[in-house]
Formats: structure tokens, C-alpha cells, sequence
């Protein structure tokens, strides 16, 4: 039988180090008074330098945004993954009568 391995939590944190530099390329594009469509085309820019950043005061607040955004999604994945039961009884959970 095959038994999927559990791959740890280092894989998520390595994954998390390019949501928090988005999330600074992004801060660095936002300035006070703009709406949510004005930094996209700085971001675009900036993505294609992405190391031509720096540190401003929003940086912060946009990566404890991003922090929990990519949570959100770590946990979707994991509670959407199979749990490894035949299909058939995945389906006759969801078939049941009350």
C-alpha cells in the first residue's frame, strides 16, 4: 500500500518567504490616497525589479495582510486534501439521510 508522507511545515514556511516580499513590493508600490487600482501598474513595474525595493511605512501592515491571506489558503488546501477513503465512502457520507 501506499502511504503518503507528510512533507512538515518547512515547505510552507519557505513558500511563505515569497507572499512576504510581494507583500513589501506591494507596500512599496502603495502610496497614501490611492485606491486599489493604482498600484497595480507600479506593482507590475517593480515586479520586474523586484530587489529595487525598500522599506516604508505601510510594509508592516501589508505584510501582516499577506501573512493571514496565505494562511487562509494553506488551510483551504489542507482541508479540501483527500484523506485517503475510497471514493464510495466519501460519498455515501454525503448521501445519507438525516
Amino acid at each position: 500500500m501506499n502511504k503518503q508522507q507528510d512533507s512538515g511545515i518547512l515547505p510552507w514556511v519557505l513558500l511563505a518567504v515569497p507572499v512576504l516580499w510581494a507583500a513589501a513590493i506591494a507596500a512599496y508600490a502603495y502610496e497614501d490616497g490611492m485606491n486599489i487600482f493604482d498600484p497595480l501598474g507600479r506593482f507590475t513595474v517593480l515586479v520586474e525589479r523586484p530587489f529595487a525595493i525598500s522599506w516604508k511605512a505601510h510594509t508592516p501592515k501589508f505584510m501582516l495582510v499577506g501573512l493571514p491571506l496565505y494562511e487562509c489558503g494553506a488551510a483551504l488546501y489542507f482541508s479540501t486534501k483527500r484523506t485517503g477513503a475510497p471514493a464510495r465512502a466519501r460519498l455515501t457520507f454525503f448521501a445519507s439521510p438525516i
